[in-house]
């Protein structure tokens, strides 16, 4: 009889972890089976161990103690419906035939991968905890993508990020930082697009003083700073042409001179690129070179758009309006069938990034604690055209196409402003404009 624990409350509440070989260890480390991004849990904070027949649990000395069905336990055999308390997360052991409908990837990285929970007193945002927002999912899609990280953790070979705005490519560099050789060293952010060609490759490189007019004094450059860490380079397809060959020179040899200087710097990083952009296309239109394109992707990741997985709607919706309203220390919100049929026929153009803050949107202003589909409506976080429940859903894409319109009328055809509202890029809701021939509404 395979078991399960099932997370019922705390931070993972929703995963399903099957129980397989003869040690389970549950905690925050890295090494752990089954990993909590939970603050009140130990690194290892206890262990399961196979007895013929089922499991057995022993506390592995941790700073708050474990609980079975709600009575402190240094080590105790289980049976199917025990309820284990690790900080504030509730375990509940099943099996596996009875797991819900929509559960987690049971593999560590993909627990790893899950929001780390924040203080009641503090706005949602990343903490130091293992772990990040948005990658909780049972689709292939994710399972793929949680098998190729954990192949990629242990190198520290160019890792290039695809896809839409509001995926989480930050998030996966981020967790390439985290769990690979580099996590102990510096973690430096260059975000490509918002600087201009000259600023961009001081910015890079540094810079020597008398440089350039303003150049008062000798500054250091991100990859000299980014030494025996990861650099990341947010938005590497808006590099320019010049730029870029001096980019692969550094790719090539580790090493680059600051603007101005004659001095060669010798660099050591792990480079995590990331674009919404199809460098393929830009390489064919001569935009982008080709040779920086086959040494940026020696291991490529692709997140799909939040449209192509909806399977993992329900789960990201309910773990964010969960995060938030435990965050916040407010009354608990469920969301009921029809408001989760409704969520998981809308295209997300923002994908996981719009779910966030629409979720973050419910719990501060929906009263009780049920949500059903019309509640979503009332509170303006969907259009009234929306499919109500038992209807077939629009096409995701002219329902995408419907979403962006209605933005683009709220704010008077401001693009910036749309694009704000929809929590996508502008370069994303410009592509779509472009996509389907739209002009702003007037």
């Amino acid at each position: 009889m395979p078991l399960a624990l099932w997370a019922v409350e705390g931070p993972h509440r929703g995963a399903v972890y099957p129980l397989g070989g003869t040690e389970v260890r549950i905690g925050r480390g890295m090494d752990c089976e089954i990993l909590l991004a939970d603050p009140d849990a130990s690194r290892l904070h206890a262990t399961l161990r196979a007895r013929q027949g089922g499991w057995a649990l022993a506390d592995a000395g941790s700073r708050n103690g474990t609980r079975v069905n709600g009575v402190p336990a240094r080590a105790r055999d289980l049976e199917p419906g025990d309820r284990i308390r690790i900080g504030s997360t509730d375990l509940v052991l099943i099996e596996q035939s009875e797991a819900p409908r929509w559960v987690s990837d049971p593999t560590p990285v993909a627990h790893a991968l899950a929001n780390p929970p924040t203080p009641s007193s503090a706005p949602l945002q990343e903490t130091g905890g293992e772990g990040m927002e948005g990658f909780l999912g049972g689709s292939g899609a994710m399972k793929k993508i949680f098998s190729l990280l954990e192949k990629a953790f242990p190198t520290d070979a160019p890792v290039l990020v695809t896809g839409e705005s509001g995926t989480g490519k930050e998030l996966v560099a981020r967790a390439l930082h985290r769990n690979g050789p580099t996590r102990g060293g510096p973690w430096v952010v260059v975000h490509c697009a918002a600087l201009p060609g000259g600023t961009l490759e001081s910015e890079l490189f540094g810079h020597e003083k008398g440089a350039f007019t303003g150049a008062h004094a000798r500054r250091l450059g991100r990859f000299e700073m980014a030494h025996g860490g990861t650099i990341f380079l947010d938005e590497v397809g808006e590099i320019p042409p010049d730029t870029q060959a001096k980019l692969l020179r550094v790719l090539d040899h580790g090493e680059f001179q600051r603007v101005g200087g004659n001095e060669t710097i010798r660099s050591r990083f792990r480079l995590v690129a990331a674009t919404n952009r199809d460098l393929e296309v830009a390489v064919r239109a001569g935009t982008f070179r080709q040779d920086l394109f086959f040494r940026l992707q020696v291991l490529r990741v692709h997140l799909p758009p939040l449209r192509e997985r909806t399977g993992d709607v329900p789960l990201l919706a309910t773990h964010f309006l969960d995060h938030f309203c435990r965050a916040r220390s407010m009354g608990m919100k469920r969301l009921a069938p029809g408001a989760l049929a409704l969520l998981e026929s809308y295209p997300w153009p923002g994908n996981v990034r719009e779910m966030k803050n629409r979720m973050e949107s419910l719990s501060l202003f929906h009263e009780g604690e049920q949500v059903d589909a019309e509640a979503l409506r009332r509170l303006g976080l969907f259009p009234a055209g929306a499919p109500p429940q038992g209807r077939l859903p629009m096409k995701r894409r002219e329902l995408e196409r419907e979403e962006i319109l209605r933005a683009l009328r709220e704010t008077g055809g401001n693009k910036k402003k749309a694009a704000e509202l929809l929590g996508i890029a502008r370069r994303t809701l410009y592509d779509r404009l472009a996509e389907w021939n739209l002009q702003p509404p007037s």
